[in-house]
């Protein structure tokens, strides 16, 4: 393989690809795998779990391919003295760098040791807006749990169908939800696919701003692609059932606050230079136009703010963790943020508060805490 490529382009591929590789286990994990093909190059790291693979352009002297440490060839690029790059490799799978009057050597590993890609065996294939899925993964994903002891939570549930496409993220005591519109063929019915965090993360990473997403899926494994297939990504789906999120998904309110966001993100900034470390808290008391912010420290310290709102109904007090308010808030790119809850008779609220915006295409379902 003989190849001459701009190491602008070269390290931005890379960046696409990273992440992944791990050669803690197998040492053929930690390399990328490099492919020249049609004018171009291709590069693919996995860890088995999680495959990457992009395109990028080169100008090829001599068809091939190989594979090489991943965090290696990242570093000779970063450092290369001149733009142009000339790599070439020997029967011996050894690599030759070139830039300006440096030369590398790198030993490589061969290409038929690098895992094959998985068979997805689509059942179906969905197109929809990258900028839609980014934006759905946004309002989803922070709920997502944390904790390793339940894989389906562990994940966001994408939803397909019926005119719409849905992402779904759920703890147990948070949920969020975001849905797009979607112009699918009727016939192809509704599909569900529980996605890991991992390859949740790697999508908010490399989910285009424009452009198209192409959405294939078998039982077992799923293969997103982007930019005409130039950026795939292949992953493992969780092997369960996603909790029926539709049993808590909106739930009937008696009363309705409208605040403006940014403002209500800056106080809660500050609550949390506040609020225990240990169990934070904040409490939120509704009275006639006006919200009251109360949250104490570990230290005896403590903040106090009001806040001007839309709420004329009976005063009401709930207990929130600050920073699930916050994840929830930063969700949304919506200036304004309806809140809906139910005060019991004591003036408290113990059922699941909805914050809704962006007319309705987002919502998030925070379970109160215990008011002291």
């Amino acid at each position: 393989m003989k190849l001459e490529i701009s190491r602008t382009k070269l390290l931005e591929a890379l960046k696409r690809v990273g992440g992944v590789s791990d050669g803690r286990s197998t040492a053929i994990l930690g390399n990328v795998l490099l492919r020249t093909e049609q004018g171009g190059l291709t590069l693919t790291t996995t860890n088995l779990d999680i495959t990457l693979r992009t395109s990028t352009e080169c100008d090829v002297a001599e068809p091939g391919e190989t594979t090489i440490p991943m965090r290696r060839l990242e570093q000779i690029a970063s450092v290369a003295p001149v733009e142009r790059i000339k790599i070439a490799t020997d029967a011996d799978e050894r690599m030759t760098i070139v830039s300006g009057e440096a030369k590398f050597t790198v030993a490589g590993m061969s290409a038929v040791l690098f895992p094959k890609l998985p068979e997805t065996k689509e059942y179906r294939e969905d197109k929809f807006k990258a900028s839609d899925f980014a934006a759905l993964l946004r309002k989803s994903a922070y709920a997502q749990s944390s904790d390793g002891t339940r894989k389906t939570l562990e994940s966001v549930l994408l939803e397909i169908g019926k005119g719409m496409v849905r992402c779904v993220a759920t703890d147990g005591r948070r949920l969020g939800y975001g849905e797009a519109s979607y112009e699918g063929e009727p016939e192809a019915g509704e599909a569900s696919y529980v996605i890991p965090s991992v390859t949740v993360s790697v999508l908010q990473r490399l989910l285009a701003a424009g452009g198209e997403v192409s959405v294939a899926a078998s039982a077992t494994h799923i293969r997103i692609a982007q930019n005409e297939g130039r950026e795939v990504i292949f992953s493992k789906l969780v092997d369960g059932v996603y909790p029926d999120y539709r049993k808590v998904l909106a739930p009937e309110q008696d009363a309705k606050v409208v605040m403006d966001r940014n403002t209500f993100l800056d106080a809660l900034t500050r609550v949390l230079v506040i609020a225990a470390s240990s169990s934070p808290a904040v409490t939120l008391t509704f009275d006639s136009g006006e919200v009251q912010i109360d949250a104490r420290g570990d230290d005896w310290s403590v903040i106090h703010e009001r806040l001007h709102v839309k709420y004329d109904g009976a005063k009401c007090g709930m207990c929130f963790n600050p920073k699930y308010l916050q994840d929830a808030l930063k969700a949304t790119v919506s200036d304004e943020i309806t809140m809906e809850m139910t005060p019991s008779s004591a003036g408290q609220t113990s059922r699941p508060v909805v914050l809704r915006a962006e007319e309705g295409t987002y919502y998030s379902l925070l379970m109160p805490l215990r008011l002291a």
